[in-house]
Formats: structure tokens, sequence, C-alpha cells
């Protein structure tokens, strides 16, 4: 059972209700399309009364801020300084003393008796009967739901699958770049740099302390970029006072030459050891790469979205791990939904039908990648609660499932709203 197919997010623009059916209640399913076109999602019902659920929830804080009140606000200060073990012992032993004054005695067998109280607990959550519909998502069997959980990511791959298949063979072809071995000095060194006056812009650096880049020509732009951070590591584990010996291409030399640097820290005396450059892909060309048959289409199609999806999954690794390990400067490329529609804009305006496309498969692989991360809030992160239970045989509670979403996508608006900012503050400048 859906609620609602809805196509981008935010604000309803317009929509309808279809595929009604018969049974009592079954209003039909809503298709909207919304004002931001940022992918979709699809809505599903819940499988219990969220309005009763609130008011049994309002009731047990009540009781809870009663409990407190009588028996002291429990917490890390109150464990210190008060007996909470004393105040509990004589709590249930005032409820047995009402429970005993209210039992029913061998000559009372004829008069009612006061229902026995049952001990408050505030740390007992409230009882919620869920709905045994089996046409509800949360009452199918694991695989079932992991298989419906994992469609918005099968759909983004096989949209940008399309797009790609439709170029190389009614198109004018998908784009591949080509690139050579190496990593070319992007500007030129600057003074105070190591490297001034030793590197120009426009060398490309193809080896260090001996050790030839292995990229060929039919590497990937995520295999150029690691090519990049392979030298940068080799420089940063350079001791102080040692020098790298570069195997360098310039642009009047026939063939690469060695040239030796010595590092020196970024940040003065403390930060990381570095040669003064800027690095950027060996990128030679762009060409255009066309099918002549099907099968060759499949081809292409597959191997772009393989590597795309590779690299920008690999990209994702490294931002998280640039955030966990506190550099602050690790997601100052990001662009939020502000930054991708203005992208989107320019590409549209260019009239430039295959950047047009390149640009709508790119941005279907982003949200498939995303998608499957494995946090809450996220198709991955619904399917590590199918893959939890699936192992233990136990599901996980509905309402908890809830309560780590709410707090993860809070987390997820307040890095969209961080990432509007920036991307408002690079339009006004």
């Amino acid at each position: 059972k859906i609620n609602e197919f809805s196509v981008g997010f935010g604000p309803k623009l317009f929509g309808f209700k279809a595929l009604k059916s018969k049974k009592e209640g079954d209003d039909g399913v809503q298709f909207s399309v919304r004002a931001l076109p940022l992918g979709g999602y699809v809505a599903f019902p819940e499988n219990y009364n969220r309005t009763l659920a609130f008011q049994l929830e309002t009731e047990r804080q009540r009781k809870i801020e009663e409990y407190e009140a009588e028996n002291g606000k429990s917490g890390f200060f109150s464990s210190i300084f008060v007996n909470k073990k004393k105040q509990e012992e004589d709590r249930i032993a005032k409820l047995e003393a009402e429970n005993k004054a209210n039992s029913r005695k061998w000559w009372q067998f004829n008069k009612k008796t006061a229902k026995a109280k049952e001990p408050f607990d505030p740390k007992k959550p409230i009882d919620i009967e869920y709905y045994d519909d089996p046409d509800y998502l949360q009452n199918r069997p694991w695989f079932e739901r992991a298989v419906v959980l994992s469609g918005g990511v099968i759909f983004n791959l096989l949209l940008a699958f399309s797009l790609y298949f439709g170029s190389a063979t009614i198109g004018p072809g998908v784009p591949k770049p080509i690139f050579e071995p190496g990593a070319v000095v992007a500007a030129k060194p600057k003074q105070a740099g190591a490297s001034f006056g030793v590197l120009n812009q426009g060398d490309v650096i193809v080896g260090i302390n001996g050790y030839k880049l292995p990229v060929s020509s039919a590497a990937t732009a995520g295999a150029s970029q690691k090519a990049i951070s392979d030298i940068i590591s080799e420089i940063r584990k350079t001791p102080p006072g040692d020098d790298v010996k570069l195997m360098v291409k310039q642009k009047n030399s026939p063939s690469p030459v060695d040239l030796s640097i010595v590092p020196r820290p970024m940040d003065g005396e403390s930060g990381p050891q570095s040669i003064g450059v800027t690095l950027s892909s060996n990128f030679i060309r762009t060409e255009m790469a066309h099918a002549s048959n099907v099968g060759e289409a499949a081809v292409i199609a597959g191997s772009t979205v393989q590597e795309l999806a590779t690299d920008t999954a690999k990209g994702f690794a490294s931002l998280i791990e640039g955030y966990l390990k506190g550099n602050n400067n690790a997601g100052r490329g990001m662009s939020g939904p502000v930054g991708i529609i203005k992208m989107g804009s320019d590409v549209v305006s260019s009239s430039d039908v295959n950047a047009i496309v390149a640009f709508a498969a790119a941005i279907s692989i982003n949200l498939a990648v995303v998608n499957a991360l494995p946090f809450p809030a996220l198709d991955g992160g619904q399917l590590l609660f199918v893959i939890s239970e699936a192992f233990t045989g136990k599901k996980i509670d509905q309402r908890v499932q809830e309560e780590i979403n709410a707090t993860a996508l809070l987390l997820l608006l307040l890095v969209s709203a961080g990432s509007v900012f920036g991307d408002v503050g690079k339009l006004l400048q």
C-alpha cells in the first residue's frame, strides 16, 4: 500500500489521485510534482495510530513529571546526591500498603475491591498496537522490504544507464576523458614555496622517489586523482630536511628530467610537508564513444555508470573521512540544492544536448550513491534495519526507527542548510 509517488521535494506544484481500489477507506494513490527537482520519494502509510500514540506519550510524560516531583528528578546529579534505591523501596512499600488495604478479606467475598495499582515505571515505553494489514510495507517479509527499499537506488542507476545508452546509440556519443601519466603543475609556484625557481606552470610530474605514476591513457578521472594523492602522500611523509626526487616532464625537454626539492611545512613550522604547488590531472582531451550495435552500447553505458558511481562513492568516502579527521575544508567544494539548480540552469541554457544528458546522468548517479549510504533516513540506513532483522530474526520497533530517522534527518537538513548558505554566498560573489 502506497500513499504518494512524488517527483521532486518541497512544496507541491500539482498532482492527482489514481489507482483507487475497492477496499474500504482506500482513496487511491497521490501522484505529485514538487518544486525541487532533485530526485523523488515514495510515501508509505504508517501501521499504527499516530494520534493515539501521541496521546499516550503525552500522558506518560505527565506521569513522569508527577513521579519525579514525588521521588526526585532522575539524572546524573541526582544519582550522586539522592539515594534513589531507598526512594524506590519506599515507593513500592507505599503501593503494597495501598494494595493490601484494598485487598479482599475472607469475610468480604461479596464486596467489590479496588484493583491493585501497578508501580509506574518511568523507563517503560508506551504500548503501541500495530496494524496487521499485510498490504502495509512494514508487515511484509524482510526480503520484500529490502527489494522495495533498493528500488530508488536501482532506478537512479537505470536512469543514468538509459541516458548513456541513448547517447551512445542515437545521440552524439558518451564523452570519455583521456588522461596521460602524471600530475600537472596547474599554477605558477608561489615565491615562498619550496618549488619556486625549480618547477614551472605546465610541468608534468611523472614520478616521485623512483616510483612512476601508473596512470594509463584509459584511466578515469578517479584514477588520475589517485595519482595526485599518491604524490601528496609521498611528499608529506618526507622527514624534515630531506628532499624528494621528482621525475618531471618539462615543455622544452624531450624526455623527463630528475629534480630534487626539499619540502617545507605548509603553515609555518607545524603544517604538513609541501612543495608549494597546485596539482591537477593530466587531462589531454575528450573523445566521444559511439556504439555500432546494442551490445556495444550496453558495454559503454554500463562501464560509464560503473566508473562514475565508483568515483562518486570514493569522493563521499574521502569527504566523510575528512570530516571525521576534523578537516574544516573537507566539504568546501560541495554544492547544495541551490548550487545544483544553478549548475543545471547553466547547462540547460547552453543548449548542448550532450551536456544536459551528462549532467542528468551525473545527478542520478550521485543520488543513487547518497541514498545507498548506510545512514538513517536514507535508503541504505533503512536497509540496515532490514538486514539486522534478517540476521537476528527480530524486527526493530518502528517507533524506535522513526526516532533514529528523525534525528538523522535533522542532521541532514542542517548540512543541507549549510550548503545552501555556501551556494548563495558563491552566487553573490
